[in-house]
């Protein structure tokens, strides 16, 4: 009996937790990863070129407390020691874009 109210108690666990994880809001690389897709592609930069690609939301500390600044990714270029900067709002909208370190793209700033 006591197998029995076990096995119970975890498949009714299992069934509460499941629906609890999927429904969790996804991570803002998966959320603005297409967007940075797109703008890699307005740049002729074929996925080759690109070592890593890092999404994460922007904190800005307020008075009130931190607060979300909007989502920045970094791309590292294979060609290049530094990264392209695309940053967005935090519904992934372009904001601007510019390089860092030796990397150079044409029109873009570069810091």
């Amino acid at each position: 009996m006591r197998n029995l109210c076990l096995a119970l108690t975890l498949a009714l666990t299992v069934a509460l937790v499941a629906p609890t994880i999927t429904a969790m809001p996804a991570s803002a690389q998966e959320v603005c990863l297409p967007q940075v897709n797109r703008v890699l592609a307005q740049l002729d930069i074929d996925p080759e070129e690109t070592r890593r690609i890092s999404v994460a939301l922007k904190r800005e500390l307020t008075g009130e407390g931190p607060r979300s600044a909007g989502i920045d990714a970094w791309v590292r270029l294979t060609d290049c020691s530094g990264a392209l900067v695309i940053e967005m709002s935090e519904n992934c909208h372009l904001r601007q874009l510019y390089t860092r370190g030796n990397c150079s793209i044409p029109n873009l700033p570069r810091y």
